[in-house]
């Protein structure tokens, strides 16, 4: 009964439907309980596209009845916004050589390590934003990437 909507860098599978976004295109994945997971995908940078996007805005404005038009969005009550730090994912995260016992002595699942030499990289298991400030907080454990995975 909530939406969770988020923008940020993340790691995607070669074989998931977003790897193939390019050039001037745009694209959304939209989960839902009954949807199921689909995506949206279009022009959405370029000249052309941007373009027209500018002149339908100003014609919108100049036919409508209401002008000046007003243009946002409605901030949803807390009530209907998933908070994002309460998300569970899976990350990539690195951190320097010297902490990697560190890391381990605090229980963090490694599912694959990617190098461990003078950094040490991971897949590590879901985690919340929150649940990894706190681990990493509590320890001393200096993050130097820390990616979600989609």
């Amino acid at each position: 009964d909530k939406v969770f909507a988020r923008v940020s860098p993340m790691l995607v599978s070669k074989n998931y439907p977003l790897s193939g976004v390019c050039g001037v295109f745009n694209a959304i994945v939209v989960k839902g309980n009954y949807l199921g997971t689909s995506m949206f995908y279009g022009r959405g940078a370029g000249a052309e596209p941007t373009a027209s996007a500018v002149v339908s805005d100003i014609v919108d404005i100049a036919v409508s009845k209401d002008s000046p038009k007003k243009i946002y969005w409605e901030r949803a009550t807390d009530f209907d916004v998933y908070d994002y730090e309460d998300y569970a994912y899976s990350r990539y995260i690195s951190v320097d050589a010297k902490m990697k016992d560190k890391l381990l002595a605090c229980g963090v699942e490694i599912k694959q390590v990617v190098a461990d030499d003078g950094e040490f990289s991971a897949v590590i298991g879901e985690l919340t934003d929150r649940e990894l400030e706190k681990i990493t907080s509590e320890s001393g454990i200096e993050l130097l990437a820390n990616i979600c995975i989609l």
